[in-house]
């Protein structure tokens, strides 16, 4: 019995190590990183901005999606020569519907993400999201959005596959 808790005290220490360890690396980018490239993309209805960020070998990406009647996105994404380590995604999204929204629907969402990779095969998801309807003070939301506890999953290598796919997408397709 008591080398089963160790075993799971010992397996839960290790998960929590490595996710703090990224956690951390990823403060000390956000702080100590520099600009090193900027793209500005405008479209018809709003801009992506792209900038790249050098902190010693690991590169961080912003992406910022502005579409003012639709879509206020910050993605950024932490790679380390080529290993997509984490990315952590902010802001509001219209909701789509098939059909015409119905008055005590929301009209969109405002998501916290935060990807976390220790390899190509595990990784965590932490995610937490609340709907915004007509009338609602948006400011609110996010100060509520913020004493909400994250969701949690666990990830494996076709999540990063995915990672990998969105990241190449939002980044290097010119």
């Amino acid at each position: 019995m008591n080398s089963l808790c160790f075993l799971i005290f010992f397996t839960f220490g290790l998960q929590v190590d490595w996710l703090e360890q990224t956690k951390e690396l990823i403060i000390d980018v956000d702080n100590n990183s520099i600009l090193v490239n900027t793209k500005l993309e405008e479209e018809k209805n709003g801009t992506i901005t792209k900038k790249e960020f050098i902190a010693d070998q690991i590169r961080k990406v912003q992406v910022i999606m502005d579409y003012p009647s639709s879509i206020n996105l910050e993605i950024n994404y932490y790679d380390n020569e080529g290993f997509i380590f984490g990315e952590v995604i902010k802001g509001t999204t219209v909701l789509l519907y098939k059909r015409n929204r119905l008055d005590d629907e929301p009209y969109a969402s405002i998501i916290e993400s935060q990807t976390y990779f220790k390899n190509k095969n595990e990784g965590i998801n932490l995610i937490r999201e609340l709907n915004l309807y007509e009338g609602d003070n948006i400011e609110n939301i996010k100060k509520k959005l913020q004493k909400m506890e994250f969701e949690q999953r666990s990830l494996g290598s076709e999540d990063y596959i995915d990672l990998n796919e969105k990241y190449n997408l939002n980044y290097h397709n010119e």
